[in-house]
């Protein structure tokens, strides 16, 4: 499936046009046919009723291009709804039915998708989450007593996990900084001077969307923040006003 930017002009290859006789032929003038004003392209807008394309003043006519495909301007207004589009056209007497299935985002999607812009991030939404549930729910189920934390959390003794250097850390300090049995460190560093970046929030996921976060924290005055991780592929991210980072930074911990 393609992709079309919401409310944004696309000239798309339609086709291929084939004899209905033998399913073969190559179809060379149907442009009066595919820009009917009432019979010709309809298109369904994330599953509403077929409808001619636009015919007002933004329409521009069909050009054949090459190997039965045609050149097919779908104005702002087809390309308005978010969602599914369907292209379709046809006439049972001289050709074969056509039609092609696209997605229409939004022009902030697209243009990260395929050009230089980067996806923006609703602050507002963040006032729909009860972050105080949700540490409690973390904290209840992560450590129900010593043993949960030895056996649930790292799988290994807790004499063991001790002994590897966490002796002395609050319970809301491992759970936001990882339940893994490695302790692993990241730096982060201006690209452009080499300096530290001090204060920075760091949070890790499993997934390259971002969307299971398993450990957060801030980097300190040398750039560096500990995470008590799993051994496997993680995706770090970095915040900071003032700073453009490119996220996520795949990492490897081991």
């Amino acid at each position: 499936m393609q992709f079309l930017r919401q409310g944004t002009v696309a000239v798309i290859n339609f086709g291929p046009f084939l004899d209905k006789a033998d399913g073969l032929a190559l179809i060379t003038g149907a442009v009066t046919s595919i820009d009917h004003a009432t019979t010709g392209i309809m298109l369904s807008k994330n599953g509403g009723t077929l409808a001619v394309r636009e015919q007002g003043a933004n329409f521009v006519a069909s050009v054949y291009d090459a190997h039965g495909f045609y050149k097919v301007s779908l104005s702002a207004i087809d390309t308005g709804t978010l969602g599914r589009l369907r292209v379709i056209h046809t006439e049972p007497t001289t050709y074969l039915a056509v039609w092609q299935d696209f997605m229409v985002v939004p022009a902030n999607v697209w243009d990260s998708m395929f050009g230089t812009d980067k996806l923006d991030v609703a602050v507002v939404e963040q006032a729909n989450i009860d972050f105080g549930a949700l540490q409690k729910a973390s904290i209840t189920a992560a450590v129900p007593t010593a043993g949960g934390i030895a056996d649930g959390v790292w799988d290994e003794a807790l004499s063991g996990h001790v002994a590897a250097g966490t002796t002395g850390k609050r319970l809301s300090d491992l759970v936001a900084t990882g339940a893994g049995a490695i302790t692993w460190t990241y730096t982060l560093t201006n690209s452009v001077t080499g300096l530290p970046i001090a204060d920075a929030d760091v949070w890790v996921t499993t997934d390259i969307g971002g969307t299971n976060v398993i450990a957060s924290g801030k980097t300190n005055a040398s750039g560096v923040v500990t995470f008590y991780l799993d051994a496997g592929t993680v995706y770090v991210w970095r915040q900071k006003s003032g700073f453009d980072f490119v996220n996520p930074d795949a990492e490897v911990v081991s």
